[in-house]
């Protein structure tokens, strides 16, 4: 993972008073010119969460703008100090750096690519964390003494993804209309799309008569919520725009389930600090896991915690630490073979074969509904052998998986593979093979917690969908515009 840092920030100034950032509730905004083209630059924003340029670049500019060349008799231009020169060369170096690794995540219509606007999403999570522990703290005090936790849809892969989830918890379960509310119940609920719906908005009405909490992860609340029995997270965002004019594809669904991970990490944290810990699920795809798991099937806590606060501490923090790790490492090794999985599905489809696409996963197929998939993508289950010039992308899961993968090539076609455990040579070393790394571990959960057996807070669907989304944003981007991003 990497660390994150702190650092004192400089406020940026115009004529003397402190320049407004809409872009801080808006991400979609255009920020100024002291700060654009920084915001989304994968090894560390040169723009911090609170708003402000960071130390580094803003000294490095201000310095650069102070140190005047003297001029020297004779008309020839000297430089008094040649420390000054060395610390000017040096601030440029990091300036244009800065601005050359955020010009990498950006399209050359001006709107950031979509894993970099995923990681902008982390921010906001990072940065609603507080808001998160609060209805964390009341939802565990109410499931400790008898409550129920559930999760609804709106977004039906976000219901998949918390439910009977490796390194998630027990406990939840899937809200239906039939499903009798208490005053001790909580219930996550999510949308996709830019309106709730109505049957949010139906959930909202039978919890407010059953004085349950409801906890939106929409981003957009229905209409007139009532602020006693609902809570919103985070403000909604709209997408950018591709060079073409078109939408870029949003990211709210993956934010979602980013966010409701978040909670959940916050929500562990308070069970354990009120000395019971929640079961959490192993991977059935690990040694032991399925029977692990069924001998704690319908008991929500440890007869006795083995945790102690102090190893559950900051577990959102954490969380989100992890997943914009994960993220930026994909950004940053996976790209070229991103750009070249989507020239061969470009080509494929320009010649009329077949993109299949197959996954092992709980957000899919739910989760291709949730933006604009091409419609020429077929869901290919179960696989069938490809022909020559068909492509095939394999959205696994932990272990390169040989009987589906043998069957997809069998006709010879291409083959796009994501999965957590790297396939052996004879795979990544065919030219009609491409693997993408998606930085998971085996076990799907990102977290340790001393006392614990198992890890927890999964990961992989989200950067299942990170890599899918991407892949089709390349894929669009290139067919509707001369140059892409």
């Amino acid at each position: 993972m990497l660390p994150e840092t702190s650092h004192p920030e400089p406020e940026i100034r115009r004529g003397g008073r402190e320049v407004a950032r809409p872009w801080l509730t808006d991400p979609e905004a255009e920020p100024p010119r002291e700060v654009r083209g920084l915001i989304f630059d994968c090894d560390g924003p040169a723009y911090d969460k609170a708003g402000h340029i960071s130390a580094v670049a803003a000294v490095a500019r201000r310095e650069a703008g102070r140190r005047k060349p003297a001029v020297a008799s004779g008309g020839y231009h000297a430089v008094a100090d040649m420390k000054h020169l060395k610390w000017i060369l040096s601030a440029t170096l990091v300036v244009g750096t800065m601005l050359w690794l955020a010009s990498t995540a950006r399209g050359s219509g001006g709107a950031a690519a979509y894993i970099p606007r995923l990681l902008h999403r982390v921010g906001q999570w990072r940065a609603a964390l507080p808001a998160l522990q609060t209805t964390a703290k009341q939802a565990a005090s109410k499931v400790i003494h008898g409550g129920h936790l559930y999760v609804a849809g709106g977004q039906q892969s976000f219901v998949a993804e918390a439910v009977g989830r490796s390194g998630g918890l027990m406990l939840i379960k899937s809200y239906h209309p039939g499903t009798v509310l208490g005053p001790k119940d909580t219930v996550l609920a999510a949308a996709a799309r830019p309106t709730p719906g109505p049957a949010l908005t139906r959930l909202l009405l039978k919890a407010r008569e059953a004085h349950s909490v409801v906890i939106f992860f929409t981003g957009i609340p229905p209409a007139n919520p009532p602020a006693r029995f609902a809570a919103v997270y985070p403000r909604s965002t709209a997408p950018g725009t591709w060079k073409s004019g078109r939408p870029s594809i949003r990211t709210t669904s993956v934010s979602n389930v980013i966010g409701m991970w978040a909670w959940t990490a916050e929500f562990i944290t308070a069970c354990v600090d009120d000395g019971r810990m929640p079961n959490m699920y192993q991977s059935y795809g690990r040694p032991g896991g399925r029977a692990r798991d069924a001998k704690l099937m319908g008991a929500a806590f440890q007869q006795r915690s083995t945790v102690t606060p102090a190893s559950a501490a900051n577990l959102g923090q954490r969380y989100l630490t992890g997943v914009a790790a994960a993220l930026r490492q994909v950004w940053r090794h996976d790209r070229r073979g991103l750009w070249r999985a989507a020239r061969w599905i470009r080509a494929a489809h320009r010649s009329g074969h077949t993109i299949d696409v197959l996954y092992e996963a709980h957000m899919f197929p739910a989760e291709m509904r949730n933006g604009p998939t091409p419609p020429w993508f077929q869901s290919a289950h179960p696989p069938v052998p490809s022909g020559p010039g068909d492509t095939a992308l394999v959205l696994g899961y932990q272990l390169f998986n040989e009987p589906p993968i043998d069957s997809i090539l069998r006709g010879g076609g291409a083959c796009i593979l994501t999965c957590s455990v790297p396939p052996p040579a004879s795979f990544t070393t065919n030219p009609r093979h491409i693997y993408l790394n998606p930085y998971w571990a085996v076990d799907d959960a990102l977290l340790k917690l001393k006392g614990y057996d198992v890890k927890v807070l999964p990961i992989s669907g989200i950067m299942q969908s990170a890599i899918y989304w991407q892949l089709v944003e390349m894929v669009e981007t290139r067919r509707h515009t001369a140059h892409g991003y």
